[in-house]
């Protein structure tokens, strides 16, 4: 958001742009926010390729402009970073916030915390490297460590490992930071089948659950893929004679600003000549110029530009135009935002709402197409492990993102209204709560009963007047609140095919979650009483199979290869489950 001169006074993030521009201005009695909306003159916006990217745009955009109204987000916070001290002859994986040159190997920048502590907790679990810092004071202890005695550690202190198969190990953990995973998987999955085959279970066990952290991955800042590189990526968009031309700034491997300027392209040149028209226009004396110039396709002067640009730099200056991996996603960024910020400023862009939507505002009477839809469904075997789902549509389409699972606390008999009643208040709750944009409409499985129910839900949230239905499976009618009949809606309409489609998602995804509670609840049953077999690992056997065929279907070793089974117990399981009906069924 920018004021009357331009000035940078509010940077945000969203999902999606027009739900959140549009929710500052709505009335909010806090006074700080009135004082911004009055000064606001003007909004910019940035595309990105993911939440990820944009949330650390939005705190490179912020150390940089400084803007008034982003109070908490002024402070010099610095993202982690996984670091692998390949200085040290027995080489650490650890968390740091500072990025210095003493020889080891860096990844990231990485925004959510917690779950980066819980994915370095796994990656020690499963590539046991030292976490001490005195390898030479541990070697003189010659003792174990509680590390070592958990399995948390390969024992370099006390030899208990080859200096090679240490170096494989750190040799893992960078291939599989660094995203180079393909090779490491197969390696993984032939080094299990291998251990399988000469009856190693416990080493089979410890391979596989290094394959399966290898297969999860993390969730990183990809942008910054580039690492201390610092480029300028260009986008081209053009209508005529516009044109828009967007530079993305890359310092230190991460995009921390963006310019967008408009070309009046009289005469139509082609692309190359537009593009190197702009680079001529744009480095100018006094001016940074970057290492690297990364263009959309190639263009005829490159080496003269590159000259050129070398002179004003002081040092050399690659124009390239890339065709794969990090660089060539910096550019078809700059692509995206250059298309983006052309439609909008000439109206090419602007897009009418899909025809089901058009046809449900006039069929429901809405004051206008419901572009977010929110249903909820409820999956219970008469009351018993009753889950509620809640899927998202957007603009008609699934946002599953946004897909939640609920289990069912306060309806104790087979009540669907009170369960649905139960699921939609929480979820509408919370979305008040959190100050969320709300659904524009809201759609139950069910009847009369059920739209009451979410009507009551809706009110004591807080929320009035929403816009609630209801589409019953006998003959897909539409309740509406009040209505004394339900409204049939032609079978061909597309307004209905979206209500049908939108409802039978919110079965499906609830049914499966259904299935899952009722699965691990049998199991549960079926176990209580074996000997040796407690909650834990009840718990344990829900976690690795989730249902009493899987269990069935399993072999013992595949069971005594879970941390704290033995051959004995898996025995006794195998023993209970076949004596089952379960197990005979698996047998059949």
């Amino acid at each position: 958001m920018k004021d009357s001169e331009g000035r940078a006074i509010y940077v945000g993030k969203a999902k999606v742009l027009r739900d959140r521009v549009r929710s500052h201005f709505r009335h909010s009695p806090d006074p700080r926010h009135q004082a911004m909306m009055a000064k606001v003159n003007a909004a910019d916006f940035i595309v990105t390729g993911s939440e990820v990217d944009a949330l650390i745009l939005e705190a490179n955009l912020v150390r940089d402009r400084q803007p008034r109204y982003n109070v908490n987000l002024k402070d010099d916070k610095r993202y982690p970073y996984l670091k692998v001290t390949l200085g040290e002859d027995y080489p650490r994986l650890q968390l740091t916030r500072r990025v210095v040159k003493d020889g080891s190997r860096y990844f990231g920048p990485y925004t959510d915390v917690k779950s980066l502590r819980r994915t370095l907790r796994l990656l020690r679990a499963v590539f046991p490297l030292r976490t001490c810092r005195d390898l030479e004071a541990r070697q003189k202890a010659g003792r174990d460590c509680l590390f070592l005695h958990i399995g948390r550690c390969s024992g370099p202190c006390l030899f208990r490992i080859t200096v090679e198969d240490y170096a494989g190990l750190v040799r893992d953990v960078v291939s599989f930071l660094s995203g180079d995973s393909s090779s490491l998987i197969a390696r993984l999955r032939d080094e299990m089948e291998r251990a399988s085959a000469r009856k190693e279970y416990e080493r089979c066990a410890v391979l596989r659950d290094r394959l399966r952290a290898v297969e999860k991955g993390l969730s990183r800042q990809r942008v910054a893929a580039l690492g201390e590189t610092e480029a300028d990526a260009i986008g081209v968009a053009r209508n005529g004679e516009t044109a828009c031309v967007v530079v993305l700034k890359v310092r230190g491997g991460a995009v921390m600003d963006r310019d967008k300027l408009f070309v009046e392209c009289e005469g139509a040149p082609d692309d190359s000549e537009l593009i190197s028209s702009f680079i001529e226009q744009y480095y100018m004396p006094g001016l940074h110029v970057p290492a690297g110039v990364l263009l959309p396709r190639e263009i005829d002067a490159a080496g003269v530009l590159g000259n050129w640009l070398k002179g004003l730099r002081g040092s050399k200056v690659i124009l390239k135009t890339p065709k794969r991996g990090a660089a060539r996603k910096l550019v078809l960024m700059a692509q995206r935002n250059a298309r983006v910020a052309l439609d909008s400023e000439t109206g090419a862009g602007a897009e009418e709402p899909p025809q089901a939507l058009t046809e449900l505002k006039e069929a429901l009477g809405l004051a206008s197409p419901p572009l977010v839809m929110e249903c909820y469904d409820i999956s219970n075997t008469s009351g018993t492990n009753a889950v509620g789902s809640r899927v998202v549509f957007e603009s008609g389409v699934p946002n599953k993102d946004e897909y939640r699972r609920y289990s069912v606390r306060t309806a104790e008999a087979p009540d669907d209204t009170a369960m649905i009643e139960e699921v939609v208040g929480r979820s509408l709750s919370r979305t008040v709560r959190e100050k969320k944009t709300l659904p524009d409409l809201v759609v139950v499985d069910g009847g009369k009963g059920q739209v009451s129910a979410a009507m009551r839900a809706a009110g004591k949230a807080g929320i009035e007047n929403p816009a609630v239905v209801g589409l019953a499976k006998a003959k897909e009618l539409v309740y509406l609140p009040g209505g004394k009949e339900p409204l049939e809606l032609p079978r061909d309409s597309e307004a209905l095919k979206l209500l049908q489609r939108i409802r039978d998602e919110a079965h499906r995804f609830g049914l499966a979650y259904h299935r899952s509670r009722r699965g691990a609840a049998q199991l549960r049953t079926l176990l209580d009483g074996v000997p040796g077999v407690g909650p834990k690992r009840r718990s344990l056997l829900v976690r690795r199979f989730g249902s009493p065929q899987a269990v069935a279907a399993a072999s013992e070793a595949e069971i005594s290869s879970i941390a704290g089974f033995g051959a004995a117990t898996a025995r006794r399981i195998k023993k209970v489950l076949e004596a089952s009906s379960v197990g005979k069924g698996a047998q059949a």
